[in-house]
């Protein structure tokens, strides 16, 4: 009879919560997508705002710690994985331009900080890997990696600007603040408020890298949309001559901000103008980033933080007729989206790396825990007896 009650009360919830949702959006949708109902975190913002606030709220220092240095942490080495860390030092050691260190991209190099000072007024990473030495911490030397592209060494706890999301390779730390994260305090002047935006989804972008054919096949898919609502193009400026079809007008800023609708899309790493779109009155339209940096990209909710799009924008269309339908859920998305941005914020400025110092120290102190453990059982003289090898980074 107890069993009976339950079913009876699950059911019955269960026809309240598909009431709750055909009252609010029409109908339960088709089987493309069918992830509306799914899970917890691609709900439709509507029910998403009725969750318990605490799932909403940005993570505090030790939460923040864990996601930026996963397991180097709490290190504890085992033989073989230092034998492997020692063969990848070895990699690190040969491959490491001391004289010239802003000249090599997307691998890993071992340097002091009087390496990364000679580079400082060229190369805007070796002034943000310096900051690494200055939390009040000693450190000897550093394992960074400059660019977009994480290395391929799981051994060895580098310092990297972004990593695929899946994996846990690399310490996450801001560099190359300046194109990431300063043009969130040009948003205000560029801005329009909410009920002035036109309904259009606008993008411009480059077609290079090593992820570049992943963007050439998404924006393929939207340049000739029938979609009068949808301006989805290239920028003209270096573009492989394959892709110039798919190319229109350079748009400003200013003139992306006139629009309630901004899609980004990863590139090598996370998309580089995804913090200021955030930040800005407008909502973000993106497939799930495959890529986290400093700003914890991975922690982004979709119907919570922006407004989620198939990763072959096949359901644009659809996105947009959703987002029309419901603009006040939509600009609730946005608002929600520059809270969580806007604890960020302070790196738009020149005091930026001078800021969340607990946790930086944190993980200045599990790096050289790491490397204490890494480095006391090894013998630069050993590299000489092992293959040159390289590590594949596209």
């Amino acid at each position: 009879m107890k069993k009976t009650g339950l079913a009876t009360s699950f059911i019955f919830t269960l026809c309240a919560t598909v009431a709750t949702y055909v009252s609010q959006f029409g109908s339960v949708r088709s089987p493309r997508s069918a992830h509306f109902l799914r899970i917890h975190e691609n709900m439709p913002h509507d029910t998403v705002k009725r969750l318990k606030s605490s799932e909403q709220t940005f993570p505090g220092d030790a939460e923040r710690l864990r996601m930026y240095a996963r397991s180097w942490t709490d290190f504890r080495g085992y033989d073989e994985f230092l034998s492997n860390a020692h063969e990848e030092m070895c990699h690190v050691i040969r491959n490491t331009r001391e004289d010239a260190p802003h000249t090599l991209f997307n691998t890993v190099q071992f340097l002091g900080r009087e390496h990364l000072e000679k580079c400082v007024s060229k190369y805007p990473y070796c002034a943000d890997a310096l900051s690494f030495f200055e939390t009040g911490i000693n450190v000897d030397r550093l394992l960074v990696l400059f660019g977009d592209v994480t290395e391929n060494l799981t051994h060895l706890p580098f310092i990297t600007k972004a990593r695929k999301a899946s994996s846990g390779e690399g310490i996450l730390w801001p560099l190359n603040v300046g194109r990431h994260f300063t043009p969130m305090a040009l948003v205000a002047e560029n801005d329009l408020p909410w009920k002035d935006k036109q309904e259009r989804l606008v993008w411009r972008g480059k077609d290079t890298g090593c992820a570049g054919h992943r963007r050439v096949l998404k924006v393929k898919n939207l340049f000739n949309s029938t979609d009068a609502r949808v301006d989805v193009a290239f920028e003209p400026q270096l573009l492989d001559e394959a892709n110039s079809g798919f190319a229109r007008h350079h748009l400003s800023r200013r003139e992306m901000l006139r629009n309630k609708y901004l899609l980004a899309l990863d590139g090598n790493d996370v998309a580089s103008a995804l913090k200021w779109m955030l930040y800005s009155n407008s909502v973000v339209f993106m497939p799930k980033s495959r890529f986290e940096t400093w700003a914890l990209e991975s922690m982004l909710k979709p119907y919570v933080h922006y407004v989620p799009v198939a990763s072959d924008l096949s359901d644009t269309s659809e996105q947009l007729d959703w987002a029309k339908a419901h603009d006040a859920a939509c600009q609730n998305i946005s608002r929600r989206a520059t809270e969580f941005i806007s604890n960020f914020i302070g790196y738009a400025t020149n005091s930026g790396m001078s800021r969340d110092q607990r946790i930086k120290r944190a993980i200045v102190k599990a790096y050289n825990d790491a490397m204490g453990q890494i480095m006391a059982g090894f013998s630069p003289e050993s590299c000489d007896a092992l293959g040159e090898g390289a590590a594949q980074v596209c």
